[in-house]
């Protein structure tokens, strides 16, 4: 093969590469195609660099069907990867039979959020021994320096500054996909939730960047999502984060002491509030006080609304009999298996979920990545999507990356979103960051 062409393509995706790190950020831009609920303009640059390693491939294996059909196996991360190309594979099967029952457009768009993970796990694995995790960790970071800008600006608009609340407002119907704003932190996504991903993912690169300023910099802006977000998703994720993380860096007698000690106190708890008066009202009056405050009642009804969202994701597997809906059609399905199984009007004091089963056409996606597959594909798919997760932990060698891992995994069980890159990119550095400590 020409040397030229292999230093100009390698350069062209390093700078493919650069630019996709960079523009992480940028998830909800209403000018880009929809990959179910999400528009990363990331994922364009990530697959134009993977089609120029393909290109590669095809260029110096032209004449070898052999090498050709080989090729995949000298990929870096091949175990974590061919997990998603079999997820792949079952999907075009299934997209190439629902012209018979469903909505071909709809199985192809997402088909393509399909693609587009696969694409971002393989930029993340073939990245980081190329360039290293010092320098993705810089690219990410340096990416993040206009948001920050724009994050002082909304926090400005949440504390009541009226200049900045009309500049929030212009800028998100200009170039946001359309979402009401709601005072809380949304950066340049739709929703608070989104953030929350976004935060987790800088957590994990922030030991790497080497800058101290910007390290600062991402620091600060954790922090702010974190405390302006006023998201339960943010704080369930860095919860379970740190907690694992502690519980994950103890030795096993001095965690197995622990166990015991918290086990007793819970036990001691439990007795003292079902037998002793004056602990039971003091309970009860504590728990009064905290939902009377306005934010938590809202969280309470917008868990009751999420949590049966999930659950008809699993009446969905079930109607089907494991063989999932096909891939992209639970919309089609979604309102008969709801109103079939779940009596919405006992939690649904706002009419939220009233308004998502009588708007004509409202095609909505499922509320949960993991449970979201096996609705697409059954199943299979499920059993595929939990074989990639195992072989991603089997590969971590950091009580911390371990503690990250279960935080996204909680994340992805919860994100109705099924292309949410930063979660995808924290399971991809980790197992190759594994992947690199294991070699001799």
């Amino acid at each position: 093969m020409n040397q030229n062409f292999v230093k100009t393509t390698d350069k062209i995706i390093k700078w493919l590469a650069m630019l996709g790190f960079l523009t992480l950020p940028y998830t909800h831009f209403k000018f880009m195609p929809d990959l179910g609920l999400t528009r990363p303009v990331s994922a364009i640059f990530f697959a134009l660099a993977f089609g120029l390693v393909g290109l590669q491939a095809v260029a110096s294996n032209r004449l070898s069907l052999r090498a050709w059909f080989f090729w995949p196996r000298s990929w870096n991360n091949w175990p974590i990867l061919r997990w998603w190309l079999y997820l792949i594979g079952l999907g075009i099967i299934s997209a190439a039979i629902t012209p018979f029952y469903g909505l071909p457009k709809e199985a192809f768009t997402r088909l393509l959020g399909y693609f587009a993970i696969f694409t971002t796990l393989f930029m993340a694995a073939y990245s980081l021994p190329r360039f290293g995790i010092k320098n993705l960790a810089r690219w990410v970071g340096l990416g993040y320096l206009p948001v920050m800008v724009y994050a002082l600006v909304e926090i400005a608009a949440i504390l009541g500054q009226a200049s900045a609340i009309q500049w929030i407002l212009w800028f998100r119907a200009n170039f946001i996909v359309p979402f009401s704003w709601g005072d809380r932190l949304a950066l340049l996504t739709t929703e608070p939730s989104f953030v929350g991903y976004q935060a987790l993912f800088l957590v994990l690169i922030l030991p790497y960047i080497t800058a101290k300023w910007l390290r600062w910099c991402c620091m600060g802006l954790v922090l702010a999502c974190v405390i302006f977000t006023l998201s339960g998703t943010i704080v369930i994720m860095m919860a379970i984060y740190l907690g694992l993380w502690f519980l994950f860096s103890l030795k096993r007698r001095v965690l197995t002491r622990l166990t015991l000690a918290v086990s007793s106190a819970g036990s001691l708890t439990l007795l003292a509030f079902f037998f002793i008066a004056p602990i039971q009202q003091a309970v009860n009056n504590l728990t009064n006080a905290l939902f009377s405050i306005e934010r938590l009642k809202t969280m309470n009804i917008s868990f009751q609304i999420r949590f049966h969202y999930l659950l008809n994701l699993v009446y969905a597997i079930g109607d089907s009999h494991g063989l999932g809906l096909g891939i992209g059609q639970y919309g089609y399905f979604w309102k008969d298996i709801y109103l079939r199984h779940i009596d919405y009007q006992k939690f649904d004091l706002r009419g939220e979920v009233n308004r998502a089963l009588t708007v004509p056409g409202d095609y909505m996606k499922p509320w949960s990545v993991i449970l979201g597959v096996g609705v697409d594909l059954g199943v299979a798919g499920l059993a595929l999507l939990i074989g990639f997760f195992f072989q991603v932990y089997r590969q971590l060698a950091e009580p911390r990356h371990r503690a990250m891992f279960f935080a996204c995994l909680v994340g992805l069980a919860g994100a109705y979103p099924i292309v949410t890159p930063h979660l995808w990119l924290a399971l991809a550095f980790m197992a190759g960051l594994g992947l690199e400590a294991r070699k001799p």
